[in-house]
């Protein structure tokens, strides 16, 4: 069987931390109660399953451990949208409660297919850190809450299908979402062209339009060895080197919202690994090949001033 975790792509008010798990970062908290409607933040998959693939399953958590808030995870083949209504397949957790038509306490489970809205609701059945599950087997779909059996649907499923989420809470997340498969053909978007590596545009400083930092600081330069660990899975270790590593220490505080999408956007686009150019606000130097090392946001839900915090490194050799 293969495992893949996905790769989130059109992101909107999001975005992917070191791990691969997607936040709300930016947009409305809509996290009162009595709140239902679709959230203003999400996401879908890079990769798309195929009747081709055989049996599958998609399968995530939600977070943070304490209140994961309202969140809707699902598999559409329908054009990018947030309305879970558009969607082929839905389970929606809220753990704030509902007074109804009809009255739901807090953490409460719904399925949704389409615009069959409260196809089943499960009441107070969801606990923090389980998986929720999506199983087709033999064609057929069902929902999972872990290991218990929910509900199996008698929809016919439309090819090909990616996942897909709608965050409705500040700061709430998707967590470890993997997509099982015994063919182990999960692929992404159809594109005959060949993949290139991506360029990152040079980190976003005020002297190049961005916003200002508070604090800017290179460490003492070192010649012992440094090893780097980045997202995409790669390391580099340097021992002999013609010259010093470089460290650099970056914080901003009291960060609009459209502030903060800049910086998140800019480090979504090296996916924790890949090298930029950093123009050094003190002096002017234009380094090429900087890489993050850490990325770092606050979580708490004043969205008019937020901070961030950034650890870079440019290896010499």
């Amino acid at each position: 069987m293969a495992i893949i975790d996905v790769t989130w792509t059109n992101l909107v008010n999001t975005a992917v931390d070191f791990y691969g798990d997607l936040e709300k970062i930016s947009g409305t908290n809509d996290c009162g109660t009595n709140a239902t409607a679709a959230g203003d933040a999400g996401a879908w998959s890079q990769q798309t399953i195929t009747a081709a693939d055989g049996d599958w399953e998609l399968r995530c958590t939600l977070g943070p451990s304490s209140n994961s808030g309202r969140t809707f995870i699902g598999l559409t083949s329908n054009p990018f949208s947030l309305d879970f209504a558009t969607w082929a397949s839905c389970l929606y957790v809220s753990t704030v409660a509902v007074s109804g038509p009809p009255p739901h306490p807090a953490n409460t489970l719904q399925i949704f297919e389409g615009m069959a809205p409260g196809l089943i609701a499960f009441d107070g059945i969801w606990n923090e850190g389980r998986l929720l599950r999506f199983v087709c087997r033999s064609g057929h779909l069902s929902y999972y809450l872990g290991s218990q059996h929910l509900f199996t649907s008698g929809q016919a499923l439309v090819y090909p299908l990616r996942a897909i989420t709608s965050i409705a809470c500040l700061n709430k997340t998707v967590l470890d979402a993997q997509i099982l498969t015994a063919r182990g053909q999960i692929r992404g978007p159809a594109d005959a062209s060949p993949w290139a590596i991506p360029t990152p545009a040079a980190l976003p400083l005020a002297s190049s339009g961005g916003p200002r930092h508070s604090y800017f600081q290179e460490t003492e330069a070192d010649w012992n060895e440094i090893r780097s660990e980045f997202r995409t899975g790669g390391s580099l270790t340097r021992s002999l080197q013609s010259a010093p590593v470089r460290v650099f220490e970056i914080r901003w505080d009291g960060l609009s919202e459209a502030e903060v999408l800049l910086l998140d956007t800019h480090w979504q686009s090296t996916s924790g690994g890949l090298p930029f150019t950093l123009v050094h606000p003190q002096t002017g130097e234009v380094i090429t090949g900087v890489r993050y090392i850490g990325y770092a946001r606050s979580s708490h839900q004043r969205v008019w001033s937020q901070e961030r915090s950034a650890r870079l490194v440019k290896h010499t050799n």
